[in-house]
C-alpha cells in the first residue's frame, strides 16, 4: 500500500522558476496531481491541483501535459520570495 504522503515525480528550473509535479494517493486506490511552482527551495510554492473541466482528478498522462505547460508558461514568469 502506498503511503498518503504526495510523491516528488519531476521537476525543472525554467527562467529562475521551479516547477514540480507531486502524485497524492487517496484510500480507494486514487491519485490525484499537484503542480508546485515558485522559487527554487523556497516551502511557500504555490499549488495547483490538475483537475479535468469538469473537476474530476487529471489522469497521469494529463498531469504530465499540463506539467509541460506550466513549464513552457515559466519561462514568462518570475516569482519572488515575500
Amino acid at each position: 500500500m502506498e503511503s498518503f504522503q504526495p510523491k516528488f515525480l519531476i521537476s525543472t528550473i525554467v527562467n529562475g522558476n521551479e516547477v514540480k509535479l507531486y502524485r497524492q494517493y487517496y484510500a480507494g486506490g486514487k491519485y490525484s496531481y499537484f503542480i508546485h511552482w515558485g522559487v527554487p527551495g523556497d516551502d511557500g510554492q504555490s499549488i495547483q491541483e490538475l483537475l479535468t473541466p469538469k473537476g474530476r482528478p487529471r489522469s497521469e498522462r494529463g498531469a504530465v501535459k499540463e506539467f509541460l505547460k506550466a513549464a513552457k508558461a515559466a519561462q514568462y514568469l518570475k516569482f519572488d520570495k515575500l
